[in-house]
This record gives structure tokens, C-alpha cells and sequence, in this order.
């Protein structure tokens, strides 16, 4: 399953993303909210501790943004490490602006 993954630097966009994707689903009457897959909370130790040795490689520090880039040009890469939050959610072929101009939510939900 394709998936997409959102990385966070701060703990109040995480907790918010997770709030709102769990109360707008409730209220939502069709699909159209992205179920979450997984989390990554770097505060949460159970979670921690399961990429404990991911986020030690070398690898998840200098991540290569496109397969084919440049390999002195810095501004390529990124580090990982210095995102401690993520949600995993299965790939979507749409965005928010089709879902709000579809009327897949409606106004009085949001």
C-alpha cells in the first residue's frame, strides 16, 4: 500500500493533526479523512523504542530527498533525527482543496 508520511518538528501540530483527523472522522459522513496508519512520538517510549536502532543509522541522519541528486550539494538531504513526529496514512489522490470544493465535508463540520 502506498503510503505518505508527514514529519513534525513540534509536539502541538502532531497532537493537533491526531486530534482533528480523529474528531473530523467522526463527524464526517463520508471517507474523505485519511485514516491514520501509524504514529512515530519520540516522547512516547513503546513507540521510541521500536526505531531506536533507525534512528541511530547514518542513513536516517542524511536521508536523500530525490534518487538522483547531487551528493556534495547539502541542501539535498535531510535529517530526520531532527523530526521527532510523524503520521504514517495510506497515499490520498486528492487534497484538501478537492475535498472542501467537492463538499465532502461539510462547512458546519469544521
Amino acid at each position: 500500500i502506498p503510503v505518505c508520511f508527514k514529519f513534525m518538528k513540534n509536539k502541538l501540530p502532531f497532537t493537533r493533526e491526531l486530534n482533528w483527523r480523529s474528531e473530523l472522522g467522526k463527524l464526517s459522513t463520508h471517507s474523505s479523512i485519511i485514516p491514520i496508519i501509524e504514529v512515530f512520538d519520540v516522547d512516547d517510549f513503546e513507540v521510541s523504542k521500536r526505531f531506536i536502532k533507525d534512528r541511530q543509522d547514518e542513513r536516517f541522519r542524511k536521508l536523500a530527498l530525490r534518487a538522483n541528486i547531487n551528493k556534495t550539494d547539502m541542501t539535498e538531504w535531510v535529517n530526520l533525527a531532527q523530526y521527532p513526529y510523524a503520521v504514517v496514512s495510506p497515499l490520498s489522490d486528492g487534497n484538501l482543496h478537492d475535498v472542501l470544493s467537492h463538499g465532502l465535508i461539510e462547512q458546519e463540520d469544521l
